[in-house]
């Protein structure tokens, strides 16, 4: 079988996961009642999604050609969103969280401080409404030339929808829960991350929908599959033996 076709296979098999995935229900007896709406099965689909991202960002990044991201899980994922994920929102970075962490550590007078207080100040979280990343946040390069300071740089970089998404596979996979108290399920059709707030609250909460996850996989199968074309590489070459498992 030549790389072509071991690249279809490859390709072919994700893409029929990423079909059953989407299947999924909690009742197989009554598809009609029960979506992607039971937090349940948003959890289960998430789960699954960033584990099958992980192994694409194995393939992409495999230890024989990228040994400086081999055991460096968070690297390898981040770098794999931001080139395969066709995921705009995921370059910017999340001012609200951000804002509320430099309060803590920059002087008030931070030139950063005071362009976040005024970009965030145009919306409120009181009033119970739903924003996108789009309206409130800011890419990465135009918030790092603000910042002053070595530790205001590694804040904004951990602030980034990249990084933010990686830490919230973490909650997944190693604590079996979806972190904060965003309601994800008040818009299971939006395939975008947003920010909403409740009455009363003074701050955003942030939902990465499970819609949105499907479509970062989705164009993450699609995207690899085009660069394993381009390169004409097997990914099986990349696939460790498990004959006798």
């Amino acid at each position: 079988m030549d790389a072509n076709d071991q690249i279809e296979k490859f390709a072919s098999y994700f893409k029929r996961q990423s079909i059953m995935i989407s299947g999924i229900r909690s009742d197989p007896e009554d598809k009609s009642e029960i979506g992607p709406e039971d937090y349940r099965i948003r959890f289960y689909q998430k789960v699954l999604i960033v584990t099958a991202l992980d192994t694409l960002a194995g393939i992409r990044f495999p230890k024989q050609n990228y040994p400086s991201l081999h055991r460096k899980n968070q690297k390898r994922f981040i770098r794999f969103l931001s080139e395969y994920a066709s995921w705009d929102c995921g370059r910017l970075v999340c001012l609200p969280f951000l804002f509320d962490d430099l309060k803590k550590h920059s002087p008030k007078s931070s030139k950063i401080l005071g362009f976040i207080n005024d970009k965030l100040s145009q919306f409120d979280p009181k009033d119970g409404i739903i924003i996108s990343p789009n309206e409130i946040d800011e890419p990465l390069e135009k918030i790092l030339d603000l910042a002053c300071t070595e530790k205001e740089e590694e804040r904004i970089c951990y602030y980034q929808h990249y990084a933010l998404l990686y830490r919230y596979r973490n909650f997944l996979i190693h604590e079996s829960r979806e972190p904060g108290y965003a309601m994800d399920g008040i818009r299971d059709f939006e395939n975008e991350a947003y920010y909403h707030g409740y009455i009363n609250i003074p701050k955003w909460h942030l939902a990465y929908p499970v819609e949105l996850f499907h479509r970062i996989f989705k164009n993450s199968i699609d995207e690899l599959r085009s660069y394993l074309n381009d390169q004409q590489v097997d990914p099986y070459t990349f696939v460790d033996d498990t004959m006798r498992w």
